[in-house]
């Protein structure tokens, strides 16, 4: 599948709930986009100045295309991914988790390559999680988008709209 359709087919898959940037330089390679959500839930008393408990959640979604990607670039990809996303997490009082699903769309997948992302998990836990944590996945996309490997904390979601139907 054609990069420039992959990416048109993923915003418009995620466009009802998300804010996107394109070209956005992140983790040192220039990702195809960006999406943002920011979902906050608050109980309140009578009227909205006396909130009882508020929490947000924070959900981004980047893609980065490209033909072949060695294991080595690929290990260096995901741990500068993962560590620019827990230097832009702020976490406080309210925050109650922010989700990174990185979704790689290649060409070609080697079989170590598809093993290595399926056991990859990276969580972290913001004053032993009451501040909140940090969830990073990761979802290859290949075999022209009729495939995905999904890593661990991925699996149980399955983000299928990653696939062309």
């Amino acid at each position: 599948m054609d990069k420039q359709r992959y990416k048109q087919l993923i915003m418009d898959r995620l466009q009802r709930f998300f804010d996107f940037q394109e070209d956005v330089h992140f983790a040192g390679v220039t990702m195809d986009f960006q999406a943002r959500m920011h979902r906050r839930n608050e109980k309140y008393l009578l009227t909205k100045k006396n909130v009882l408990y508020a929490y947000d959640n924070f959900e981004y979604f980047c893609l980065y295309q490209n033909e072949r990607l060695p294991l080595s670039e690929l290990k260096t990809l995901i741990n500068d991914f993962s560590e620019t996303c827990l230097k832009m997490t702020k976490p406080n009082n309210e925050h109650m988790s922010t989700d990174h699903v990185l979704i790689l769309h290649l060409d070609y997948v080697d079989d170590e390559t598809k093993r290595y992302i399926e056991k990859y998990k990276y969580r972290h836990y913001f004053r032993f999680g009451l501040q909140g944590t940090l969830k990073v996945g990761v979802i290859l996309v290949y075999d022209d988008a009729k495939s995905a490997v999904f890593s661990k904390d991925l699996r149980d979601k399955k983000y299928h709209f990653v696939l062309e139907k």
